[in-house]
C-alpha cells in the first residue's frame, strides 16, 4: 500500500470512493471501497486514467474530462463536479467528484480524487455500502464523508466558499476568512441590499449556476485585487473557488503595454524614414497623438531650440479630450525666462515633476509657468544631436498627479530619438535641395556642388555613426537596448553605402547584387574577432532605383546582422548565400540564406520575434509593399517578394 493506505483506510470506513494517479508513472490505484460501489473486481480493473474515463456517462465526458486535466496541469487548483458513473452491472450511478493535485514528501506529483454518493436509489448500493462497512448507516457514513471533504478543502490554499440552496453558508476554508470582507462575503444570502460589489458578483452567479446546474467562471475586481472565481454545483447547493490573480495580471498588462509600445515605436520610427516636409509634420503629429494615448497623457508635445535667438517654440502638440492646446502661446521662449529648466535639458537630463506644486525655490519661474497651465505632473526628454541639445519632447498631466515608470521614460527616449533623427534628416533635405536649386541655376558649377553635397552627406551619416557609437558607450542600458543602438548603427551604415553608390552612378538604378555585396562586407568587418564568415552572392543584372535600393540596404543589414548572432551556434565558420532574379511576372525574387540551426519555432509561428525581425516585416509589408517568407531549410531562409514601381525607375 502507499503513503496514501492510512487516508484510504479512513475513506473506506466511511463508505466514500477514492482514487490515486501517480502523474510520473501514470499508475492509478482504485480503492476497495469504490471498487465495491461499482461492482468491479480488481482483475476487472486497468489502472490507468483511460479506465476511468471510460466510465463517465457520454453526456458529461468532455467536459469533466476537460476539468480534470486542467486540475492536472495547475490550471485550475481544484476539481469537482457532479457526474455519473456506469456501474459493472450497466447502471448508472451519480457521484460528486472532488479532486486536486499533490506532492508527497519524496516530491512525487499525484493527483487524488475523493468521489461521494449523490444517488444511493440503485437497487443493491446500500447493501453493498454496508457490506464494505459493517453496520455504520448510510446517514452517518455520508456525514463523515462530508467532514472529510471538508478536511480536504482546508489544505486548499485559496479562498473557498459553498452555499446551499437559500444561499446560506454551508461552508468557508480559513483561506477564505483572509479576504477582505468576507463576513459580508460569508453572509451574502442574508441581506443582498448591504453586500459590496464582490458579494453581489457572487450572489449573481450562484443563482445563475441553480438555475442552470452549470459551472461558471468569471473575473472581478474587489477591494483592488482581481480575483478568478470558478462556481460549480454540488449536492446540497454550490461550491466557489477564488484565485487572487491581481500580480499576474498586473505584470501581464505591463508586459503587454511594454510590447505593443516598443511595437509602436518602430512602426513610428520606419514611418519617418520616408517621411520629408509637410509629411512629416503630420507624422510628428500622429506619432504624438498615438504615444500620449498610450501612456495616458493629456498633452504631448514637441520643442525646438534655436541657438541663434537663444529661444525655444512648441512646433508639435497633441491634445486630449477637452484639455486646451498651449501650442499659440508657447512660441520664442526666451532661454533666460526659465533658467532651471535649461540647465537641466543641457546636462541631457530627464524632468520628472510628480507634483508641480511642490517644485523647489530654485523653479519658481518654472512653477509659475506650470501652475498657469493648470499642469500637475510633467516628464520632458531632452533630444540631442551631435552633442547638442536640439529640443525636447514633452507629456502633461493635468487632471491627475502621476509618477512616470523606468519602462515608460527609456521607451520615450527612443521616441525622442526618433523625432529628433526625422527632423535632422528633414532639415538636411531642406538644405540638400537649396544646394541642388543653386546648382542648377549656375550649370557651370554643377560638377562641384555636386561633390561638395555628396562629401557634406557623407560626413554627416559618418558623424551620427560616430555619435550613436559614443552614446552607446555613455548610457547605461539594459541588454535590449544595447542591442537596439547597435542595430540602428549598421542601418546608417547600410544608408551611407547606397548614397555612396548612388552618388558613384550618378543616381542610376542599382544591381542589387552589387548592393548586397558590399552592405555584407561592411556588416562582416565588425563581427566579433576570430568568426570566418564566406558569403557567396551570384551576379544578376536587375536593379532598382535609390528608394527601393535604401529600403533593401536596411534588410540586407538585418539579416547578415541575424545570421552572425545566431548562425555561429555549432558552427565553426558562416556561410551566406543571396539570389536575386526576376520571375516570369516581372516580380524580383530575393532569397537569403545561412548555414545556422534555422529560426525559432516561435519565430516561424509569427509569436515572437525580436527588433530585427520586426524591422525588416515593416520594410517588405510597407515599404516595398512585397511579401515575406522565413523557413528553415538546412538553415535560416528568408524569400522576399515584391513588384517595382516601373515609373520611379
Amino acid at each position: 500500500m502507499t503513503d496514501t493506505s492510512e487516508l484510504f483506510d479512513l475513506l473506506q470506513l466511511q463508505s466514500a470512493g477514492a482514487w490515486k494517479w501517480n502523474l510520473e508513472t501514470d499508475y492509478i490505484e482504485f480503492d476497495k471501497v469504490w471498487r465495491n460501489v461499482l461492482g468491479f473486481t480488481s482483475a476487472q480493473i486497468d489502472h490507468d486514467i483511460n479506465f476511468w474515463l471510460s466510465l463517465l456517462h457520454p453526456d458529461e465526458s468532455v467536459s469533466i474530462r476537460n476539468e480534470v486535466f486542467r486540475c492536472r496541469d495547475g490550471t485550475i487548483p481544484l476539481f469537482h463536479g457532479t457526474h455519473r458513473l456506469r456501474m459493472q452491472d450497466k447502471n448508472w450511478i451519480t457521484v460528486h467528484s472532488l479532486g486536486a493535485r499533490k506532492s508527497n514528501e519524496d516530491k512525487t506529483d499525484y493527483f487524488l480524487c475523493v468521489q461521494f454518493i449523490v444517488d444511493d436509489s440503485i437497487e443493491g448500493i446500500k447493501q453493498k455500502l454496508s457490506g464494505t462497512t459493517g453496520t455504520t448507516p448510510v446517514e452517518k457514513r455520508i456525514k463523515a464523508g462530508k467532514n472529510i471533504h471538508e478536511t480536504l478543502l482546508e489544505k486548499i490554499k485559496y479562498p473557498i466558499l459553498a452555499v446551499d440552496k437559500s444561499m446560506g453558508l454551508l461552508y468557508g476554508n480559513e483561506a477564505m476568512d483572509l479576504v477582505p470582507g468576507s463576513e459580508l462575503i460569508k453572509n451574502i444570502g442574508s441581506d443582498p441590499g448591504s453586500a459590496g460589489e464582490l458579494p453581489k458578483v457572487l450572489l449573481r452567479e450562484f443563482k445563475q449556476v441553480f438555475k442552470t446546474g452549470m459551472p461558471q467562471q468569471i473575473t472581478a475586481e474587489y477591494e483592488k485585487h482581481i480575483w478568478k472565481i470558478a462556481f460549480s454545483s454540488i449536492p446540497d447547493g454550490a461550491f466557489a473557488v477564488m484565485q487572487d490573480i491581481t500580480d499576474f495580471e498586473k505584470a501581464r498588462e505591463r508586459f503587454d503595454f511594454k510590447s505593443r509600445f516598443e511595437s509602436l515605436l518602430i512602426d513610428i520610427s520606419t514611418g519617418f524614414i520616408e517621411m520629408r516636409g509637410n509629411a512629416l509634420n503630420l507624422g510628428i503629429n500622429d506619432a504624438l497623438m498615438e504615444i500620449g494615448i498610450s501612456i495616458h497623457a493629456d498633452r504631448a508635445y514637441l520643442f525646438q531650440i534655436d541657438n541663434v535667438t537663444r529661444t525655444v517654440s512648441n512646433t508639435h502638440e497633441w491634445c486630449a479630450s477637452n484639455i486646451r492646446p498651449r501650442i499659440d502661446n508657447q512660441q520664442n521662449i526666451p532661454f533666460n525666462s526659465i533658467p532651471w529648466w535649461m540647465y537641466k535639458l543641457r546636462r541631457l537630463e530627464i524632468i520628472d515633476i510628480h507634483d508641480v506644486f511642490h517644485l523647489s525655490g530654485e523653479a519658481a519661474a518654472e512653477k509659475e509657468i506650470l501652475e498657469q497651465r493648470d499642469i500637475q505632473s510633467l516628464l520632458a526628454i531632452p533630444i540631442v544631436h551631435r552633442d547638442s541639445l536640439i529640443g525636447f519632447l514633452g507629456f502633461d498631466s493635468a487632471r491627475r498627479k502621476r509618477t512616470w515608470s523606468e519602462d515608460i521614460i527609456d521607451l520615450l527616449r527612443i521616441a525622442g530619438d526618433a523625432m529628433g533623427n526625422a527632423l535632422e534628416r528633414n532639415r538636411m533635405d531642406i538644405r540638400l535641395r537649396n544646394m541642388y536649386r543653386k546648382a542648377d541655376e549656375e550649370a557651370r558649377m554643377n560638377a562641384v556642388l555636386l561633390r561638395e553635397v555628396n562629401h557634406r552627406v557623407k560626413n554627416n551619416l559618418s558623424e551620427i555613426i560616430g555619435l550613436l557609437y559614443a552614446q552607446m558607450k555613455y548610457t547605461e542600458r539594459t541588454k535590449s537596448i544595447d542591442d537596439f543602438v547597435p542595430s540602428l548603427i549598421g542601418r546608417v551604415q547600410g544608408l551611407a553605402t547606397v548614397h555612396s553608390m548612388l552618388s558613384m552612378s550618378g543616381w542610376k538604378p542599382l544591381k542589387i547584387t552589387e548592393l548586397a555585396r558590399q552592405i555584407v562586407s561592411n556588416t562582416i568587418s565588425v563581427k566579433p574577432g576570430g568568426q570566418r564568415v564566406f558569403s557567396t552572392i551570384p551576379d544578376s543584372d536587375v536593379k532598382v532605383n535609390s528608394r527601393v535600393a535604401h529600403s533593401l540596404a536596411l534588410i540586407f543589414n538585418e539579416l547578415v546582422r541575424n545570421s552572425i548572432k545566431y548562425a555561429f551556434e555549432g558552427n565553426k565558420h558562416l556561410r551566406i548565400s543571396l539570389k536575386v532574379q526576376r520571375d516570369d511576372s516581372g516580380n524580383i525574387e530575393i532569397n537569403y540564406s545561412d548555414n545556422g540551426s534555422g529560426f525559432p519555432d516561435e519565430v516561424l509561428r509569427m509569436q515572437q520575434s525580436g527588433l530585427g525581425i520586426d524591422i525588416i516585416k515593416n520594410m517588405v509589408s510597407k515599404n516595398l509593399q512585397g511579401e515575406l517568407n522565413m523557413l528553415n531549410n538546412g538553415g535560416a531562409t528568408t524569400e522576399i517578394l515584391f513588384t517595382e514601381n516601373r515609373e520611379e525607375q
